[in-house]
């Protein structure tokens, strides 16, 4: 067999492990097996979600509203790395950010940024009323408070995103580990070994 036509079959494959959900009748303990044979697949086949024809599988969108300081949307700078760690896309209007993609990958990026987003408005809160920043103001006088806590977002943005990145290639870097496979129905087990 070429491999072009095993890449093609491990496709079609990880494609029918993905539709193993709860929706579709597949216990929580079926679905979370089928999607960790699926992730397994891919990182071995080096397979992009974009690549499957995932035809029975619908795709959805999530609106997550900005967060705002002043005229600064917060977590911009993160967003994109977010859609990517969570294998979606990301639309910007000037109030919102939409991300689209499978059900589950979809509403955990819109949850993790407005979590990040939630998490850099309490940290300017804290920053506003803190002794270093009236320190800061006293240090350069000249400059605006808003240019102050700017720089202060700009560092707390920096750093979420090493870490968004970081979380990005540990999932294509991490060593495969053998895990105990959890009981499962003779359906999962069919379609494994499909």
């Amino acid at each position: 067999m070429t491999a072009n036509i095993e890449r093609e079959k491990v496709k079609q494959r990880v494609a029918k492990l993905l539709n193993v959900t709860l929706d579709r009748g597949a216990s929580e303990n079926e679905a979370l097996l089928a999607a960790e044979k699926a992730e397994e697949l891919m990182v071995h086949y080096d397979i992009q979600l974009s690549e499957l024809s995932m035809r029975s599988a619908q795709a959805v969108q999530k609106t997550v509203t900005f967060k705002r300081y002043g005229n600064r949307r917060l977590a911009l700078a993160n967003s994109l790395n977010i859609a990517g760690l969570c294998d979606c896309m990301c639309w910007l209007s000037k109030q919102k950010i939409t991300f689209f993609g499978l059900p589950h990958e979809a509403e955990i990026a819109a949850h993790l940024f407005d979590t990040i987003s939630n998490c850099v408005a309490a940290e300017v809160g804290i920053y506003r009323d803190s002794n270093a920043f009236v320190a800061e103001k006293k240090t350069n006088p000249g400059l605006h408070s808003r240019i102050i806590i700017g720089d202060f977002i700009d560092g707390i943005e920096k750093r979420l995103n090493a870490v968004v990145v970081d979380l990005d290639l540990e999932k294509f870097f991490e060593p495969f580990v053998a895990k105990p496979a959890p009981e499962s129905s003779a359906v999962t087990e069919q379609l494994m070994h499909d």
